[in-house]
């Protein structure tokens, strides 16, 4: 193919999609507008609720709390929506359902990006035991994109125990629900309730378009055919060799947006034979997407702009393991492994420090801030940024089975001492030891009999 042949199938796609435009298909999102995609109070919470509040202005009465009930599993705490009251920020709980007749309370703790406060949940129970009713039935539903469970500094003295938050003599009962799956599956059901009154089509569309964003799974709706031709391998191989050029540089967003859409489609790959593959060693892979590590019990897989986590699910879950390339400063540029340090102790005397992991359980590593964590690099990279690890991807078709193959090995060498300390984290001595980064190898081992 020649490059004006080349040119000319992109000037044909971009053409056709300006005859999109032109017949009203577009991107414009009225939430999106007026509100970052992951602002919780200002934007989240505050139209959930405006859904929600039977006294709203959508003048629908129950239907949307109750297709909520409904799509959330929570008939069974049979809260009557008929005496139902919705509001939102009372005594800083993000929304609180109360059917004060039967002394019934729903929170909802909504959480986006933003890390638990300090005994937050703790604070809202009893908030509603103290203030409200001290016969209440709690229900409290811990809204996360993907569905992750709240810090133990959130939830204070209270101890989460299967479906229940303990403290004593109170409980209650206790749900993580999702964006992806929960409010996703609530918003497309009230679409169907309310399909035939376009105007909330409309409203409640544009809000599921920011979720999907949010999640990863939103579509551009004008530039997929484009992006399309660009993830062709050789379409792709043939941009990257030229993509200096003067003729190649107007299209720069789109052949950044193939890039980044290679290596989400290489993550999705990776974790999907995880899922497959390393299931007896403990290991689950989620396809989730985070701005930042908080105190999320996970193992984050990620590059400059895609992130991605694995779960550890035996024990207390408090080490990271994650995958990531270094492209900042005078770092040594490559795809790493490493293990951090994610366990949020609840004791105010001590916090974890998240610099001080690893090395003398883990060993040594003469890499990037050798003295702070344990890394292995599995990929050397000149530039260590996503244009790179996909060109990677493209022109290696077993680099799949090579990255897997490494990760396999550093759990199957680690996952053993990362059991150990997970069932020890409930000793305080060995807890602050351990987050101060005071133990040994050699002293772990007395614990692993």
């Amino acid at each position: 193919m020649t490059k004006q042949e080349f040119l000319r199938k992109i000037n044909d796609i971009k053409a056709q999609n300006e005859q999109k435009k032109i017949r009203g298909f577009n991107d414009y999102n009225i939430f999106s507008t007026l509100h970052k995609d992951s602002d919780e109070v200002n934007l989240h919470s505050r139209f959930i609720h405006s859904l929600l509040d039977p006294s709203g202005k959508h003048n629908q009465g129950t239907i949307f709390l109750d297709l909520f009930m409904r799509s959330c599993s929570l008939d069974e705490f049979k809260i009557d929506i008929n005496n139902a009251k919705v509001t939102r920020e009372d005594h800083n709980i993000d929304i609180l359902i109360s059917d004060e007749v039967n002394s019934k309370y729903i929170i909802i703790e909504n959480k986006i990006y933003a890390e638990d406060q300090k005994e937050q949940i703790q604070n809202y129970i009893k908030y509603i035991y103290d203030e409200l009713d001290e016969k209440a039935d709690i229900y409290v539903l811990y809204l996360t994109l993907y569905g992750e469970k709240p810090s133990n500094a959130s939830l204070g003295e209270f101890k989460l125990d299967g479906n229940y938050l303990k403290n004593g003599k109170q409980q209650a009962k206790f749900k993580s629900i999702s964006y992806k799956n929960d409010i996703l599956k609530w918003l497309n059901e009230c679409r169907t309730e309310m399909q035939n009154l376009l105007k909330f089509d409309l409203i409640i569309s544009q809000y599921i378009d920011v979720i999907k964003s949010l999640i990863g799974t939103y579509k551009n709706s004008i530039s997929d055919s484009l992006t399309d031709f660009l993830l062709t391998k050789e379409n792709y191989k043939y941009f990257s060799r030229n993509k200096d050029r003067d003729e190649f540089r107007i299209y720069e967003n789109d052949y950044e947006g193939a890039t980044k859409q290679i290596v989400k489609n290489f993550l999705n790959d990776l974790t999907g034979k995880i899922n497959n593959e390393l299931k007896s060693y403990g290991v689950i892979a989620e396809n989730i997407r985070s701005e930042r590590i908080n105190d999320l019990d996970l193992v984050e897989i990620y590059t400059s702009s895609t992130h991605r986590f694995w779960e550890l699910t035996e024990g207390r879950k408090c080490i990271l393991f994650g995958i990531y390339s270094w492209q900042h400063g005078n770092s040594q540029n490559g795809l790493y492994i490493e293990i951090i340090n994610n366990y949020n102790m609840s004791n105010e005397d001590f916090k974890p420090n998240q610099s001080l992991v690893g090395r003398k359980i883990f060993g040594e590593f003469n890499g990037k801030r050798k003295r702070q964590f344990h890394y292995q690099k599995i990929l050397p990279l000149t530039n260590g940024d996503i244009w790179e690890l996909a060109d990677i991807i493209i022109n290696d078709d077993n680099f799949l089975n090579t990255i897997f193959d490494a990760i396999k090995a550093y759990i199957i060498e680690h996952v053993g001492i990362v059991r150990t300390i997970n069932k020890n984290l409930e000793d305080k001595k060995f807890a602050k030891k351990f987050v101060e980064g005071k133990i040994t190898r050699k002293e772990l081992e007395q614990y692993e009999q």
